[in-house]
């Protein structure tokens, strides 16, 4: 059951790729912000995002979302491998996310649009934890660009690894995921006492 925050209440917000990108923005914005949980925000930067945006609208507009948008975005926007697509296609993770297909190309041209100003961030006084997983390569800029450009930025940011996993640990771990969010939420407690 939950309460209305009280004076002293910590709150923490937690987002994964498209709602960790939510999270960075809503962190401007929430004064009592004590824990700022990020993970593996897109970071989509390069001239092949903007292109294959109108194609992604094309599509919604035929209502071919399933073959159509889900598909698109997979391969040519996120730039998913074609055997890496179709197996996560046709797994739950898959079949959850295709509820969702019908929304992302308006989510895509909202991050497209978004204009990442790295100053605005040093106001950030949240203990900061950025999760990637070990399994995402390491030169994928697309899931670890933004840990980059927040570690100068945010004042007191860390970056932890989720081990064994990838982008879906959420679906794929989640009790380990939750074990992590506890901890690092933990750390600045255990600190305070």
């Amino acid at each position: 059951m939950s309460r209305p925050l009280q004076d002293g209440d910590d709150v923490a917000i937690l987002g994964h790729s498209a709602g960790a990108l939510c999270a960075l923005g809503a962190s401007l914005l929430l004064p009592r912000l004590r824990h700022l949980l990020l993970y593996e925000p897109p970071l989509e930067e390069g001239p092949h995002y903007r292109s294959v945006l109108p194609r992604l609208h094309e599509l919604l507009r035929a209502a071919d979302i399933d073959d159509g948008v889900y598909d698109v975005w997979l391969k040519e926007y996120v730039g998913m491998p074609e055997p890496v697509a179709e197996a996560l296609k046709s797994s739950p993770i898959g079949a959850d996310n295709r509820l969702f297909a019908q929304y992302l190309p308006r989510e895509m041209a909202a991050h497209l649009n978004w204009i990442f100003d790295p100053k605005s961030f040093s106001r950030v006084t949240a203990t900061t934890v950025y999760f990637v997983g070990s399994e995402t390569p390491p030169d994928n800029m697309q899931l670890r660009g933004f840990a980059h450009l927040l570690k100068g930025t945010i004042p007191n940011f860390s970056v932890r690894e989720i081990p064994g996993q990838g982008h879906f640990a959420n679906y794929l771990a989640p009790k380990l995921l939750a074990e992590l969010v506890l901890d690092s939420i933990q750390i600045k407690t255990r600190a305070k006492s």
